[in-house]
């Protein structure tokens, strides 16, 4: 299809095959819709050829209408623009993608409707020296706004995306605002020749910057190596529902490169000032910042097999309400680990560590840094960071039961409601710290308010029963990771 003029192509009910090339080839550099009308089902499909897609548009590919429209990608992409795509209204399947599902050159957007992308990613590493990595959604720029995406990664996508914002191909920025997004990747990790890197496959993955002010998002990759979210550039995440979770291990290339799961990942700076945050990790960290990271509002829950929530620079825990547990029992895995200050200044806080050398608080105090507790509530199972600076008096109990519901309370008044697991090894002791006179309860029942924290906490909530705990004052506390920041050096 050629021209030099916008157009509208309208689908009723089609079904085509191209045995020799794409379904649809359009060569008009111009402003295409491509829509399929209501109450109508469409299905093309491309074969053989040297196509770059089954839908291919040289100009800019608004997808719409109020009908169906499945995409069958038999030799490399699915949906191929040199612009940008669109997606308003329509309901629109991938069902099979040898390469990416969907590619732009320059901005991703989804507006409303529905995208369901399938079996995308049969591609694999073709060597050493070039890496074939298929992504479910690829652009230079990606922006969801609304509508329902559900990206499933094979087994095949080495070291895949589900959804990639490419520097390649623009700024590498991706911005969420609403929506629901789910992805699952089973792709494994792999090698990249070109870059003599190791790589994991991921869910959701900005070349640059990535921002979340909205949308439910579900991210699963259970391959080695992955990622829920990785951000290069910054992270910041102001709303929004987000669950990430990665099952594997390590990926090791000739025991000379590596690429560690994480559910949640930034290469810079990270700040949360809302949403709710669940992030876990089997193996390695649940939330990890390579820079600074700063929480501010919210909810949030970073559960690793290394450290809960870890930070490269200073970590600043300002306000909401933030759980880090280390399910690990390694050497170096901590609740929270700031690889340089961490400041306690106003959110409400839950750490639980395995117990020493670990502590549910880490600062790097071998690289001469320190835990400062200021403000706010605390609740550390398993101590904190020898040489803190504690401006809030701490207390502390060795004494405490897992399974069982406490009641924190500042002055008489409850701020917050806690379960200690019931499964792991757990540190001791308990620290307790509020901005006015501390009491702790055991056994307390919870009648009502906010659950959060995946269920291990209430933020607002009516409680009836529970007896004192007898608490001594904390000053001390443990040596700390073991290593610089709980081991989060060198980590990819």
């Amino acid at each position: 299809m050629s021209g030099a003029y916008k157009c509208t192509v309208s689908l009723a009910g089609v079904t085509l095959t191209n045995p020799n090339g794409a379904a649809v080839n359009i060569t008009n550099s111009k402003r295409i819709q491509l829509s399929a009308k209501k109450n109508t089902e469409n299905t093309l499909a491309d074969g053989n050829g040297s196509q770059k897609a089954c839908v291919y548009s040289k100009g800019q590919l608004q997808l719409q209408g109020n009908g169906t429209l499945n995409v069958v990608g038999n030799l490399k992409h699915g949906i191929k623009s040199a612009s940008y795509i669109t997606v308003k209204n329509l309901v629109l399947n991938v069902t099979s993608a040898v390469s990416d599902a969907v590619s732009c050159e320059e901005y991703f957007q989804m507006k409303s409707g529905t995208l369901t992308i399938t079996n995308s990613g049969a591609q694999t590493s073709l060597g050493s020296t070039y890496f074939a990595t298929a992504k479910g959604i690829k652009a230079g720029v990606v922006v969801i706004n609304g509508g329902d995406i559900n990206v499933t990664m094979s087994e095949q996508a080495q070291a895949g995306k589900g959804i990639k914002s490419n520097s390649d191909d623009g700024s590498g920025n991706m911005t969420i605002t609403g929506g629901t997004i789910t992805v699952t990747n089973s792709g494994a990790g792999g090698y990249d020749g070109t870059e003599s890197d190791a790589k994991g496959a991921g869910c959701l993955k900005a070349d640059n910057n990535m921002t979340i002010s909205g949308g439910t998002l579900t991210l699963k990759a259970t391959g080695t190596g992955g990622k829920g979210i990785k951000a290069d550039g910054t992270l910041n995440v102001s709303g929004g529902n987000i669950s990430a979770t990665t099952k594997g291990s390590k990926y090791t290339y000739s025991n000379k490169v590596t690429a560690s799961p994480k559910a949640i990942k930034s290469g810079g700076a990270m700040t949360i000032s809302g949403g709710d945050i669940i992030a876990t990790s089997a193996s390695h960290e649940g939330i990890e910042s390579k820079s600074t990271l700063t929480i501010e509002g919210g909810t949030v829950f970073g559960c690793g097999g290394d450290d809960g929530i870890n930070s490269t620079g200073d970590m600043y825990l300002k306000g909401g309400y933030v759980f880090a547990r280390t399910t690990g029992t390694g050497t170096g895995a901590d609740g929270f680990d700031s690889n340089g200050n961490l400041y306690l200044r106003g959110a409400t806080v839950y750490g639980i560590s395995h117990g020493t050398p670990d502590v549910a608080f880490d600062a790097n105090s071998e690289g001469k840094k320190k835990l400062y507790v200021e403000s706010g509530n605390l609740v550390a199972v398993g101590g904190l960071e020898s040489g803190a600076s504690l401006s809030q008096s701490c207390s502390q109990t060795s004494s405490y039961t897992k399974g069982t519901w406490y009641g924190l309370y500042s002055n008489g008044t409850l701020v917050l409601a806690f379960q200690i697991p019931s499964t792991g090894t757990m540190g001791s002791p308990m620290v307790v710290s509020t901005s006015g006179t501390v009491t702790l309860k055991s056994g307390i029942i919870v009648t009502g308010g906010t659950k959060i924290w995946d269920g291990y906490g209430y933020s607002d909530a009516t409680v009836s029963g529970g007896s004192n705990v007898d608490l001594s004052s904390y000053t001390g506390g443990s040596s700390g990771g073991g290593q610089p920041g709980g081991g989060g050096h060198g980590k990819k």
